[in-house]
């Protein structure tokens, strides 16, 4: 045979056992290559729960008893400081879930458009009075996920509504088609 024959065929016998070797293993390393992902990914959700559980334990109770004030009693959340507030807003965004920080942002949003002034300086009291009821609804709301982000147990707005309010049983529609529109509004938010 010409030796030039010979090379190429050598090359490709070459390159063809280079494709064949990379073949198998290429996806034993990229199976390898998830499976590491996914252990550091474990382990870290367990060492920012782990944070969360020992150093952020007594504040996130502190937080959800806030909210339960807020749900529970109305007058506290008349008497509530700006510089409280504040603390609480902080406290949500640093230690609650992703879940109980959208609902708490969809419930600042809508208090700041309720209670916004036009250019004459005067306040829509419509929107402040459903603001309020609506209110109510997410302080709700907020319980029930951050009971799961403190404790991992699962109870519904309509519970803590139930517990406190008189007229449940007059607003339970209201109630659960609030809920449902704020679920979708969190949701839509992904």
């Amino acid at each position: 045979m010409h030796p030039i024959v010979e090379f190429i065929l050598g090359i490709i016998l070459i390159v063809a056992s280079l494709i064949v070797a990379m073949i198998k293993i290429l996806p034993k390393i990229i199976a390898k290559s998830i499976e590491q992902q996914r252990d550091y990914d474990f382990k870290k959700a367990l060492q920012v729960d782990s944070f969360y559980r020992k150093s952020g334990n007594s504040i996130l109770q502190e937080l959800m008893d806030e909210w339960i004030k807020l749900a529970t009693d109305l007058d506290y959340v008349r008497e509530m400081k700006p510089v409280d507030l504040t603390k609480l807003i902080q406290k949500t965004v640093g230690y609650s879930s992703s879940r109980s920080i959208k609902i708490a942002a969809e419930f600042f949003q809508l208090s700041f458009v309720s209670y916004s002034k036009d250019k004459d300086g005067n306040a829509d009291v419509d929107k402040q009075q459903i603001a309020n009821e609506k209110g109510i609804v997410y302080f709700a709301m907020m319980v029930q996920s951050l009971k799961k982000d403190f404790t991992g147990e699962e109870i519904k707005a309509l519970d803590v509504l139930r517990m406190k309010l008189t007229d449940y049983n007059v607003k339970k529609e209201f109630f659960k088609t609030t809920i449902a529109e704020i679920e979708k509004s969190i949701d839509s938010k992904d």
